[in-house]
Parts: structure tokens; sequence; C-alpha cells
């Protein structure tokens, strides 16, 4: 099994049909995040942990339940829990699929399971009938990274993990040029999850791989070869060839950029600092301010901001009329509050903290640790 994750509009879908194209994988595009949510909503009623089930995947920040809840999750398999309504699931995952991974979403009604584990085997072996009955099956999902060891200890060590990340301020400047823009806060919070979760995976498990969506952009030959030496599987130049990409539907795809003039991009450099020319200073002084050290753990620079400037909790304020209608119910921020949070954050890198805070600001430990020796620089 082949797992590819890492935020939206970081590439992870251009290299989901860049992997089907291989004579070695047979690979589907977000079939999955259903289970994985329902997963997430099964577990947090075990728990007691009161949520909305509608609602995105939480940051777990700043909140010792929601940070409890994590570690909770993370420590639960997707074979220990039973499924509490199949029929439910399969219309849910049937119809969030059906977008990304047409073919495969037709024959999800086929599958018969009794907890997520088995829902998901049988999934992946969908998925290889359906895309080419090839030697492995793999899938991709967005804002899934949590999922990481849920993964691994389903089907195995010979399960190989990629994570995908790229630089927040271009993630940010994409999102506000499309339609339906998300709030500061949220995308701050969510890529500093993700990259975290990122580095920490790639610390534990031999079997998961990083890469940054600027290298497979500005170094495709090299990133693309290493990645086939990491896939055990063979590197083919036909793989740089972006004209040929087929979609869920096996039909040509044409990439999803918002920026791109005329079809694919394929590997277009312009995209790698596109950003730089779009982002208006408040953004990028919020998104900054919400990333920092997890940026430079991931080895990202230029900044606008510094640690030791006095901003304003306006910066983090939305535009409300422009946010995307269906994330309204989870944009009603205390700005001054959140803003406090953040500012303590920060000023924790400073200081010596217990492993409880420590975790409720960087969700682990080490990457506390890993923070604060880069900010002590």
């Amino acid at each position: 099994m082949i797992f590819v994750s890492g935020m939206f509009r970081s590439g992870t879908t251009f290299f989901a049909r860049l992997l089907n194209k291989t004579k070695e994988v047979s690979f589907a595009s977000d079939p999955f995040f259903a289970v994985f949510k329902d997963f997430r909503n099964t577990l947090s009623r075990d728990k007691k942990h009161l949520l909305d089930p509608n609602a995105p995947l939480e940051d777990y920040y700043f909140d010792e339940e929601k940070n409890s809840f994590f570690h909770d999750l993370q420590n639960t398999p997707f074979s220990e829990l039973n499924i509490p309504d199949l029929a439910y699931l399969k219309k849910f995952t049937e119809v969030s699929s059906q977008p990304y991974s047409e073919l495969l979403s037709k024959r999800i009604p086929e599958i018969a399971a009794k907890t997520y584990g088995e829902f998901l085997k049988k999934g992946a072996a969908l998925i290889l009938e359906t895309y080419g009955s090839k030697q492995v099956a793999g899938f991709k999902e967005v804002w899934a990274n949590e999922f990481v060891p849920h993964i691994i200890e389903l089907f195995g060590e010979k399960t190989k993990i990629i994570q995908i990340v790229r630089d927040p301020r271009a993630i940010a400047v994409s999102n506000f040029y499309s339609e339906g823009r998300y709030p500061l806060l949220f995308l701050g919070r969510q890529w500093r999850k993700l990259a975290s979760l990122s580095y920490h995976y790639s610390k534990k498990y031999q079997n998961v791989l990083t890469v940054k969506y600027e290298d497979l952009i500005g170094f495709p030959e090299k990133t693309v070869r290493d990645l086939c030496t990491f896939l055990e599987i063979e590197f083919n130049p036909s793989l740089l060839d972006t004209n040929d990409i087929k979609d869920g539907n096996n039909q040509r795809w044409t990439q999803n950029s918002t920026f791109q003039e005329g079809g694919s991009e394929g590997f277009n450099q312009k995209s790698i600092h596109r950003w730089m020319e779009k982002i208006d200073p408040k953004t990028r002084k919020a998104i900054e301010f919400l990333t920092y050290p997890e940026m430079q753990l991931m080895g990202y620079s230029s900044f606008e901001f510094s640690p030791s400037e006095n901003l304003s909790y306006e910066i983090l304020e939305d535009e409300k009329e422009k946010l995307a209608k269906w994330i309204l119910p989870y944009s009603e921020f205390d700005f001054p509050k959140e803003f406090e949070k953040e500012k303590s954050r920060l000023e924790s890198l400073n200081q010596k903290i217990e492993p409880k805070v420590q975790k409720s600001f960087f969700l682990f430990g080490e990457i506390y640790e890993a923070c604060k020796s880069l900010f002590e620089k």
C-alpha cells in the first residue's frame, strides 16, 4: 500500500495522477476521506469527546480535551473499531469519492465490512481492480496525515507513506484567489498541524518520506527518481511527461491550479514563487505569525514577520463575505483571545514549559524541542 497525504493546494492530486502512470501502482485520488471522518466521529462518541460530526478534522491546539482525543485517536487502530452503520458509510464514501475517483466510486457499494480496517482493505483491493490490476494499490487524501499510523498498522511494514508539504503562504494565496476561501486561523493551524505530523512521522517510521512541493516542481527528475527508489519501483522518463496523465475516470486530466493558463501546468517552476507577487502584506504577516516555528522546521525562510514584532489581533480577522459557506459555522473566533494564545505559544519557545503545555502548543514534545532549538539560534 502507498498512502499520500498533505494539505490541499500542495500538489497532492498532481502527485497521485503521476503515480498512477507507473506500471507498478494503481492509484486513486481522495476515495476514503469519508471513512477517516466516520472513524473520527465513532471514536469521539466512544470517548465522549463532543464534536460536530460535520466539522473538519480538528487542529488539536490549546484545548486539553481536544489534545487528549488526538492522542487517543493516534493509538486506536482502524481494525479495533466497528462500523456502526455500514449502509451510511458506503453511501457517504460513494458520494464523497465520486468527484475524484469516479470509477472506484461506482464499486463502493460492493464493500461488506465489520470494522473500518476491513472496509479499507477491501477498498484497496477495489483500487487494484478498477485502475489497472497492477502490483500495488495506493491512494491519497488531503488533510489526513494524522491517519498515517493507522495505515501502517493496517497494511503492514511494507506500506509506503509520502507526505507532501508546501509553503503555507503559497497555499493561502492559492486559496484566496479561488472561490470560497478559508479563515486565516484555520489555514495556519491546519498547516502547522500537518507539517508537524510530517516531521514527527518521518522521524518515527522508516517507511515514511516527506517531500516538499518546491522540490517536486523545482527539481522534478531528481525528486521523482528519489521517490521511485523509496517506493522500490522502476523510474521511467515518461513520469516526467505530464501530457498523458489520467483522472479518476481514466480520462485526460487537467491540473487543478488556481493560476494555470491553458490546461495542465506540469512541472511549472513559476508556481513555486508566484505567491510572492500575489500575497497581500496582512495575509503574509498572519500566516507567518501562525506558522513561524514550523516553517523554520520545514526549511522555509524569507520572513516578513519577526517574533519580536508588536502585532495586533486584527491581522487574523477575515473578510467574512469571502469565506466558503460551509466553513462559516466554524469561523466564529474571538480574535483577541486567539491572538493571545498564539503569542503565548511563540513566547513559550523562550521558556521552560511542562510536557502537557508542550503538547497543547505543539502536539508533541519533540516538535516543541525541535522548534525551540531553531528559535534559540
